[in-house]
């Protein structure tokens, strides 16, 4: 799908500037119309079919004359005003690619959703994205840490690998960053309402840390992320598979065997389970995977390939020895002092993690 859109401004030197770099940007499918004239610019959107319209703030534009089926924004000097004129605001001074994002999530909300990422049978057509999720066996044992690092991991190595942090109280923001407003909240709220163009919604939201990793921002507040429901989290699993752009999608989710956690197990290629090897993080994990087991006996279904990792992991207070029959990716030590980025980077140097990587790693 190519986006038309429309831009009215003044200033015609960042018109300029704005229309050539959405114009040398191969991931950007837009064809743009530039406007400082506010008559030319209105007998021009009735003609063309426009699907996009925005207008700087210094120009009045009567929202009765936007033809229907075409979205429409201001321009703002402001990234904290989100409306001009009763109308949703766009800020000016940011980079194009976050311009385009937030036009992608404006549009979404006006646009039905399309079958574009699917085939005749209604499946993904790139459905080739590895869901790895990883789980704590019990508190503190790094489980966030862990799928953080194995995402930059791959990252490093050449794959396209998301980030996607369903806890309740978990925070993205604690492993990656980068511009932009939109977050989880907002695909959330996409999913449930049902009145978006859903796929264009998660686009908008995805974000690319510095080292590569892609990653959707977190919700602001637990409660959002607290009430997805089995069906919402298995919807946003497929749909980020049918985008077809991610090798991997490396999921870091709550132990709770059910609703949203248990239907992204369900879903995965692998379960990464946690543990820090110590006596109480054995004597639970030894009840998750006899809770795994009746799961599976209840709902006549397979769980995909467990694995099990030890992470701060220390001699003196844990144990090496793998109990259960689970492949073993092996134990990370402890990182004494060392601050949450630092200990990502570090974490991901070791090999273990590729033990779930598919070929192509």
């Amino acid at each position: 799908m190519k986006l038309k859109l429309m831009l009215l401004d003044d200033n015609k030197t960042y018109i300029d500037r704005l229309v050539s770099a959405f114009s040398v940007r191969q991931d950007f499918s837009v064809e743009t119309y530039s406007f400082t004239d506010m008559q030319e610019a209105l007998s021009t959107l009735r003609k063309i079919s426009a699907d996009f319209f925005i207008a700087s703030e210094s120009f009045d534009i009567n929202p009765e004359i936007i033809p229907e089926g075409c979205a429409f924004a201001y321009f703002s000097d402001s990234v904290a005003k989100r409306e001009v004129r009763g109308q949703v605001a766009i800020c000016r001074y940011q980079k194009a690619e976050l311009i385009y994002k937030e036009i992608l999530s404006i549009y979404s909300d006006l646009v039905k959703s399309d079958t574009s990422g699917l085939t005749p049978e209604g499946e993904p057509k790139a459905a080739r994205s590895r869901v790895l999720v990883f789980l704590p066996c019990s508190g503190g044992v790094g489980a966030s840490s862990a799928a953080a690092a194995c995402a930059l991991r791959f990252a490093r190595r050449g794959m396209r690998v998301l980030y996607l942090n369903l806890e309740r109280f978990g925070s993205s923001s604690l492993y990656f960053e980068a511009e932009g407003r939109m977050h989880l909240g907002d695909v959330l709220y996409a999913i449930k309402s049902k009145r978006s163009n859903f796929g264009m919604k998660i686009k908008s939201a995805i974000k690319q840390d510095e080292n590569g990793v892609f990653f959707i921002e977190s919700c602001r507040v637990a409660p959002e992320v607290m009430e997805i429901t089995a069906e919402n989290a298995e919807e946003l699993i497929y749909e980020l598979r049918a985008l077809g752009q991610f090798n991997y999608i490396i999921a870091d989710i709550d132990m709770t065997l059910e609703g949203a956690s248990l239907a992204i197990m369900k879903k995965a290629e692998a379960n990464i389970l946690v543990s820090d090897g110590s006596e109480a993080s054995h004597k639970k994990l030894e009840r998750i995977v006899k809770a795994m087991e009746l799961i599976s006996a209840r709902d006549e279904f397979d769980f995909p390939t467990p694995y099990l990792m030890y992470n701060r992991f220390g001699s003196k207070s844990s144990a090496d020895s793998n109990p259960f029959d689970i492949a073993f990716l092996g134990g990370a030590p402890k990182f004494e002092g060392a601050s949450q980025s630092r200990v990502i980077r570090q974490l991901a140097e070791l090999s273990l993690f590729d033990g779930l990587a598919g070929p192509e790693v």
